[in-house]
């Protein structure tokens, strides 16, 4: 299966709460983690991110997104997220 079947696949994943995807060498994560309704943590430490899918602001239940060890120069301006 490929990353991107995988992704295109994930907002099936009701059962999911956490994903690790730490040193895994991405530069990018795809807008459909967005879409993973029970996701509580989000570990994406360790890779070569530079920016954050605003998808990520519709998971309701996420508690923690780990992203330290990136090239992330900013999140979101101005987004207040309850985690």
């Amino acid at each position: 299966m490929t990353w991107l079947s995988c992704c295109l696949q994930l907002g099936s994943c009701q059962r999911l709460t956490i994903l690790s995807l730490r040193t895994n060498n991405l530069s990018s994560i795809p807008d459909e983690v967005g879409r993973i309704p029970n996701l509580h943590v989000l570990n994406l430490t360790d890779n070569k991110l530079r920016n954050l899918p605003f998808g990520l602001m519709k998971l309701k239940h996420l508690t923690a997104l780990w992203i330290a060890d990136n090239q992330v120069c900013h999140a979101w301006n101005n987004v207040t997220m309850n985690v």
